[in-house]
């Protein structure tokens, strides 16, 4: 795939007393491979390989404080991905179960970020970091019974932070920033016989959990985000088209952040929250 980005920036930022105008144009070839082999006909094996790129300019609007454009930045090549995956999904007992599997690895360089202040340094969130974060992801989901369904998804990552601008020897080797380890996620749904309601039409139950084990927030590893755990339920009602569902989510109340960047802060996620929703199919 050619790509070809061409961004413009013409306006008054904050603080400014004259217009300010940034431009900024970057082409690049973005390579993608895969194959596909079905050795029967509930299995499938695959492998790919993709490359991307982020350019300077393809976040156009202000900085961090809106003190200058996002698109005049000279020097900088665009921030490159690049992917390879190799996977294999099957389907088991008449398509009662299923099991999917897959090892990968992704290997992130040139990343860039803007500073408050208009210029670019070598990254705010990553230090500029050029990391490599290699991973095994396992799934599972199928019918227990005919009302009784699971799902469960395991993701083991291992992040390191192999070079880059303004990165140090002593960076080198360190923990990939934003990589959880350990990643899980788990639900089930339960499907109320008739007989055991009295009502017209169908009534679920559903729970399940999502974990996430620490990360650092920088490539220096000096701050760090604790593990994410939310214990979720929801009740839901059917009939005629119609869906009553409530929903509770991070039943523990645990302290869960959605995000953080670099080692100064972080943003907390909500905490328990109960949430009732009715939809209509037409």
């Amino acid at each position: 795939r050619a790509d070809y980005f061409n961004s413009t920036f013409d306006g008054y930022t904050i603080g400014a007393t004259e217009a300010s105008h940034g431009e900024s144009e970057t082409s690049r070839i973005s390579p993608a491979f895969s194959v596909i082999y079905e050795p029967g006909k509930d299995t499938t094996v695959y492998a790919s390989a993709s490359r991307a790129y982020r350019p300077i300019g393809t976040d156009i609007g202000a900085s961090a404080e809106g003190t200058s454009s996002s698109v005049a930045a000279e020097g900088y090549d665009p921030e490159r991905s690049d992917n390879v995956e190799l996977g294999a999904k099957t389907n088991l007992f008449d398509n009662a179960l299923g099991l999917s599997a897959a090892v990968f690895q992704t290997r992130k360089t040139n990343s860039f970020t803007e500073n408050s202040d208009g210029t670019y340094s070598t990254g705010f969130s990553e230090d500029g970091s050029a990391v490599r974060v290699r991973g095994i992801e396992l799934g599972a989901s199928g019918r227990i019974s005919q009302d009784w369904t699971v799902n469960l998804a395991y993701a083991y990552l291992d992040g390191d932070v192999i070079g880059g601008k303004g990165i140090d020897g002593e960076t080198v080797g360190n923990a990939a920033p934003y990589v959880s380890k350990h990643n899980l996620s788990l639900w089930t749904n339960y499907r109320l016989s008739p007989k055991a309601i009295a009502l017209p039409g169908d009534v679920s139950v559903g729970g399940g959990v999502t974990y996430a084990s620490k990360y650092y927030t920088n490539a220096a590893n000096t701050a760090q985000i604790p593990e994410t755990i939310s214990l979720d339920m929801s009740v839901a009602y059917e009939t005629d088209g119609y869906r009553l569902a409530l929903n509770a989510f991070n039943l523990t109340d645990h302290d869960n952040y959605s995000a953080g960047f670099g080692g100064s802060r972080a943003t907390p996620s909500y905490g328990r929250t109960f949430a009732v929703t009715l939809s209509k199919a037409f």
